[in-house]
Order: C-alpha cells, then sequence, then structure tokens
C-alpha cells in the first residue's frame, strides 16, 4: 500500500485487509510487512503492547546487514526469518488476532538507513538504487516464505509516503 498522501488512509487500509485476507483464509500464512517510519500498521495490530527489541526485530535488521552483503543474501538468512513473529501471540487474547497473521515491526530508522544506502550506491554511480532495495525487499520475502509453516502465503506491504525509495 503507497500512497504519495501522507493521510490516504494506506496503513488503515493494509490492516483492514490483511485482517480480512488472514480470518478469509486461515491455512495461508498472511505477512504484514511495514516500512512506514510510524509503524502504523503495527501499532494498529498490537494496540499499546510494546514487547520489541526494535534492533533484531524489524527490517532495520536486516537491510543493515544487507549493506554489508548487497549483491547476495548473507549467509545464514534463515535467521531473518525470526523477524516476523504472530500479533497472536501478543495482543491480549480476547482481541481474536488471526493466528496466521504474521508482522514485521515498523521501525523509524529504517528510512533513515535507505537513506545511507542512497548515500553509499550514488558513490558507485549505481542509478537504480530503488532497484537494488526492492530486490533486498524480494530477497527478505523470499525468506519468509521459504521458511515459513503456511503451504501458501500472502504479503501485505505498508509504505510512508516519504518511502521515495521504492
Amino acid at each position: 500500500f503507497w500512497s504519495t498522501s501522507s493521510t490516504a488512509g494506506k496503513s488503515t487500509l493494509c490492516w483492514l485487509t490483511s485482517l480480512a485476507y488472514a480470518e478469509k483464509y486461515p491455512q495461508t500464512g498472511t505477512y504484514v510487512i511495514d516500512l512506514s517510519p510510524q509503524a502504523d500498521v503495527s501499532h494498529l495490530l498490537l494496540g499499546n503492547c510494546t514487547v520489541l527489541e526494535l534492533s533484531q526485530k524489524t527490517l532495520y535488521y536486516y537491510f543493515m546487514r544487507r549493506m554489508h552483503s548487497p549483491h547476495q543474501l548473507p549467509e545464514n538468512s534463515k535467521m531473518f526469518r525470526e523477524l516476523s513473529f504472530r500479533p497472536f501471540d501478543v495482543v491480549l487474547p480476547h482481541n481474536k488476532m488471526p493466528e496466521n497473521l504474521m508482522l514485521v515491526h515498523g521501525d523509524p530508522r529504517t528510512e533513515l538507513l535507505l537513506e545511507a544506502i542512497i548515500d553509499m550506491f550514488s558513490q558507485f554511480t549505481q542509478p537504480f538504487t530503488w532497484f537494488t532495495v526492492f530486490s533486498w525487499l524480494k530477497d527478505f520475502i523470499w525468506v519468509l516464505e521459504k521458511y515459513s509453516t503456511f503451504e501458501k502465503n500472502t504479503f501485505f506491504i505498508d509504505c510512508s509516503s516519504s518511502f521515495h525509495v521504492l
């Protein structure tokens, strides 16, 4: 979900769509990747729960590792599957969160890191920085899918309007 408007309702639509999808298809892994610096969809899914060590449980950690290995997945890529978790395990049980819903929590540092990635690649006159970052995200989704316990998976990505790299 992406729009040039900052108040278009992207996070709300991502939240509602992913919940409805997870409820309709309980045998499918439904992943929500929160790329918004405000982590809006994460807050919508988790409410007031704050259980994360942000440096280890967001895409920020993954992108940091990819900066050191920009052209291929780092060894032991299996560890990146642990960046997703079930909101069902975190929020109060009476919230009735679908058990097949997985979240990669948003992190305000991700967008700052992507600015550093742009700078890093501009030194090497790499014209398609967005393509590189997009391929990293694609690799991340591949890891989640490869190590998923579900036979089939669907991914919802919430992006900020200022997330111009993607």
